[in-house]
Parts: structure tokens; C-alpha cells; sequence
């Protein structure tokens, strides 16, 4: 079973992807970024009754770790995933879905 994605709709912000996510029949609010300090900076950080966090580091664990973080979230979950590279983020948003036409135009 692979995630479904679309860019959520509102402001975005640099190193920063904000998605709704489609797994398991769940609907997920996903945020990539491959800048935390954005994150804080802009507020932009998740609130609500379950907010995920981790942290993707190695390249190779990118499709285990979120799948893991995808089935343990809940229906309406929100979910922080940060990335320490371009390679893990871009990685990232490969596999959560992100449609070809809006990866196309991904922010820097």
C-alpha cells in the first residue's frame, strides 16, 4: 500500500512541503522539510490531539521509517517529517506521492 499526496492549500514556505495524505484510509496532514528553523520561524509546526515528529537521516531507511510512521498515525494525525538532506527530502516526497505534476515544481 503506497501514500497518496497532494500539496494541502495555503501559504508555503522554503525547504517546506505541506500535504494531505491518503494511507491505509487514513487522511493525514503531512509536513517535509529539509529546514526546521523554517518551520519554527514561520509558526508553521502542527497542532491538534496527535502530532508525529521524526527525524529521516539515512537515505536507505527513508520508505521503512515512514511507512512505520504512517500505519502507527491515527485518522487525522498530523505529521512533521524532517529531513537532514535534499537527497532523504526528495526521497521522501517520492514515496509519500506527490504527484509527478507538483513535484515537477517543488520549492528549493
Amino acid at each position: 500500500m503506497k501514500p497518496v499526496s497532494c500539496r494541502s492549500a495555503g501559504p508555503r514556505l522554503s525547504g517546506t512541503e505541506m500535504l494531505d495524505t491518503r494511507f491505509a484510509g487514513k487522511a493525514l496532514k503531512v509536513t517535509v522539510s529539509k529546514k526546521p528553523e523554517v518551520l519554527a520561524d514561520g509558526k508553521a509546526i502542527p497542532q491538534g490531539d496527535e502530532v508525529l515528529v521524526t527525524t529521516l537521516e539515512n537515505p536507505f531507511q527513508v520508505i521503512g521509517h515512514l511507512t512505520n510512521l504512517l500505519g502507527r498515525a491515527g485518522d487525522g494525525a498530523s505529521l512533521v517529517v524532517l529531513c537532514s538532506s535534499e537527497k532523504i527530502y526528495q526521497a521522501a516526497l517520492r514515496f509519500l506521492g506527490l504527484t509527478a505534476a507538483a513535484a515537477g515544481s517543488l520549492s528549493p
